[in-house]
């Protein structure tokens, strides 16, 4: 790996991401929410790397997949206006696109260079085909690194906007602020199934989904973030409340706490 490529990719990060500037300043508020987003997670996958004693080499790499995991949603909110890749495309596979028509890792060889446009592919879908993985056991501890580290930073962000007075609907990809938790996600969440981002009806569907990513968590280093930092509570609280938002957190508390 060259000794300037990080460097390098980050100055071209910054240089793309200044080119979408916009008059209105909530258009501009979602480019710069997830320009530092990118970047904290950027510091969430480095802080897991270096937990897991992953070599220099690695550790970079996760660096660049951290940085770039969410570069593709820049153009897809200059296209669509939205985050929401259910209305408009996949921002994972775009990201890609972006990374490979830009040639940004001409400096890595294939190998890397595969395993980089896999982990971002995959960090966005309802799980990883582990199958693909069978035989990069590095690519797959790369791909599981980014889903972890992306979580922890979008339970910091929605932690603190719950908790505040900003209504970002296009955050909460406009759910309804009534209706408290449908039965069909809560059905779903006891048995413990993955929800789909178009099961949901209302926001409290949407923080019941956030609350259980806490199953999809990949190493214990993660799963010690989630409980220290309280993410889980905080949710729970902005929650209305109920019987059904009572039972769930209960759940994933116990889960936290025999682990």
């Amino acid at each position: 790996m060259p000794h300037n490529l990080f460097k390098e990719l980050k100055n071209w990060f910054d240089e793309y991401v200044s080119g979408f500037q916009y008059p209105d300043r909530e258009d501009q508020k979602q480019i710069d929410l997830k320009y530092h987003h990118s970047y904290r997670v950027l510091n969430e996958i480095r802080d897991l790397s270096k937990s897991l004693n992953l070599p220099r080499r690695q550790v970079t790499m996760a660096k660049i997949i951290g940085l770039f995991h969410d570069i593709g949603r820049f153009e897809q909110y200059d296209r669509y206006q939205t985050f929401s890749d259910a209305r408009s495309l996949d921002h994972a596979e775009l990201g890609v696109e972006i990374m490979v028509d830009n040639n940004l890792l001409s400096g890595l060889d294939e190998v890397d260079k595969d395993r980089i446009y896999r982990a971002i592919k995959y960090h966005n879908k309802i799980e990883i085909p582990e199958a693909s993985f069978r035989e990069d056991k590095t690519g797959l501890t790369y791909a599981r690194l980014i889903r972890d580290a992306d979580k922890l930073d979008i339970w910091n962000i929605f932690a603190r906007h719950y908790s505040s007075n900003d209504d970002n609907n296009k955050l909460t990809h406009s759910l309804s602020p009534d209706g408290g938790i449908t039965p069909e996600v809560y059905e779903r969440m006891k048995k413990g199934e993955v929800i789909k981002y178009r099961t949901l009806k209302t926001r409290d569907d949407m923080k019941l989904m956030q609350m259980g990513w806490v199953y999809d968590l990949n190493f214990r280093a993660s799963l010690a973030r989630v409980k220290k930092r309280g993410y889980i509570d905080q949710i729970y609280r902005s929650m209305s409340s109920s019987p059904e938002a009572d039972d769930i957190y209960q759940q994933i508390i116990d889960y936290l706490n025999h682990i």
